[in-house]
Order: C-alpha cells, then sequence, then structure tokens
C-alpha cells in the first residue's frame, strides 16, 4: 500500500521531457517514517544539510536539485526527474554506541525495480542502517556535530540512488560516492565526490531531446 501510494503521488507531478538548452530539474521527494516533535529542529538541520550534499554531488553534472518533504509538494508542481524517498526506520535517535558493530552488515538503501531491470524512481534508506554508519564513525568534535553529519550521511545515500536511477543501471563506481558500499567515515567525509565516469552516466539524460 506503501509503495502504491507513493507512486500516486508521483503519477499527480509532471515529469517534463528536458531539452538540450534547458537545465534540467531533479525533484527529490522525502518521507520520514518517524518524525517526534522533539526532534523537528534535528530534522530541519538535516534536511538542510542533505540538500547541500546533493547539490554538491550532482552539480557538477548540470542538474537543478530540489528536496522537498512529502507534506510541501503540491499536485500542481513539474519538474523534469522525480525521486519518491522514504526515509524508512528512525532517523532522528543516534543509537546505543555499544551496539553499533553488533548487527553486521546492512544496506543502507536500495532503489525498487520491476521486471528484470527496471529501475523505478522510488528508493527507500534504512535509516537506522545509517545512524549506526555514522554513529561508528563520529570522533571528538564530531559528536557535537551529529545532525550535520547525519544529513551529509542521508545526502550522499540519495544521491547514489538518484544516480542509479537516472542512469538506470544497477552497476556501480569503482570509487567515489557511486561504490557499491561506503564506511561510516566516508559517509561522513570532507570532499566526497562521484567519479566523473559515474557522472558521465548523466550526460545522455543531460542532453534528452525533447519528446512530442
Amino acid at each position: 500500500m506503501r509503495l502504491a501510494a507513493a507512486f500516486a503521488l508521483l503519477s499527480c507531478i509532471t515529469a517534463l521531457p528536458v531539452r538540450a538548452d534547458h537545465v534540467p530539474s531533479l525533484a527529490v521527494i522525502v518521507e520520514f517514517e518517524k518524525s517526534t516533535p522533539h526532534s523537528l529542529d534535528g530534522m530541519r538541520q538535516r534536511m538542510d544539510e542533505m540538500r547541500r550534499e546533493m547539490r554538491h554531488l550532482l552539480g557538477p553534472a548540470g542538474f537543478s536539485i530540489d528536496v522537498r518533504l512529502r507534506s510541501e509538494v503540491k499536485a500542481d508542481d513539474s519538474f523534469d526527474d522525480l525521486l519518491m524517498v522514504r526515509m524508512k526506520g528512525d532517523c532522528s535517535r543516534m543509537p546505543d554506541p555499544m551496539l553499533v558493530d553488533e548487527r553486521g552488515p546492512q544496506a543502507l538503501a536500495y532503489a525498487h525495480v520491476e521486471g528484470a531491470m527496471n529501475i523505478q524512481p522510488f528508493a527507500v534508506v534504512a535509516c537506522d542502517a545509517v545512524r549506526r554508519a555514522v554513529e561508528s564513525a563520529l570522533w571528538g568534535g564530531q559528536k557535537g556535530r551529529r545532525n550535520e553529519l547525519m544529513g551529509r550521511a542521508l545526502g550522499r545515500v540519495v544521491a547514489h540512488e538518484l544516480l542509479h536511477v537516472l542512469a538506470k543501471t544497477a552497476a556501480h563506481g569503482r570509487s567515489g560516492a557511486f561504490r557499491a558500499s561506503l564506511t561510516g567515515a566516508q559517509l561522513i567525509s570532507d570532499g566526497l565526490a562521484f567519479d566523473p565516469r559515474d557522472l558521465a552516466l548523466l550526460r545522455p539524460v543531460r542532453a534528452a531531446p525533447e519528446k512530442r
């Protein structure tokens, strides 16, 4: 039902064809599974940092990035490309550090696929897994920047899935933010970027002729 509702929302928003002389807009619509009143300020900070990080990662490919909460989307909004992201679990509460390394590896996020290889514009981020990865990498003064660094990590995870969706590929890069896996330290490090070879996968999307 949640997946069907997400696609129903996407179908109400116009996806425009991309012209060669047009700067394409990418809309990332975010829905948090859990949000409590005491965590709202932290959520805003994480959203702001997530926006900054996604623009940093995808800006070099020539895209305009618009990250919004699902509640902020209007039915008559229009974008060139869309990604619906469900933040599953609790993105606000930091875990008990004693549990960080006791649960084994877990995927940080995934995009939905239909058929053999039809990647859909719908992704799920495992907030609990991202939080554990971030917490395991924090040290010293970074612990006072949890919301900022969690937002940075979420931005990198979502940008990674967005590249899968736009490039319509399940493959991964050899380096940078499009690697098959990222450590907690890489998720919060300064200066992580997509390898230019991975950004090149978006050129056909960026220069696609207008459909009539």
